[in-house]
């Protein structure tokens, strides 16, 4: 797989997993302070974001790569 492949899947991947987080985020409700009560879509929420952190360094890696082999 080429380096272009590459960037173009994690990117593909970047905005799947943000598009899933903004449909399972909390809209408009009002933050109550202290620890949340646990449910399936937090702790959902909690997988998506550490694979989008996941994604976003592999994303910035490739760049690196494709910076370094111009």
């Amino acid at each position: 797989m080429t380096i272009a492949q590459d960037m173009n899947e994690l990117e593909a991947e970047l905005k799947r997993l943000n598009s899933e987080i903004a449909e399972l985020s909390p809209k408009g409700a009002p933050r109550v302070p202290g620890r949340a009560a646990p449910s399936t879509d937090s702790a959902r929420l909690v997988v998506l974001k550490r694979q989008l952190a996941t994604t976003k360094l592999k994303l910035a890696q490739a760049k690196g790569k494709e910076n370094a082999g111009a």
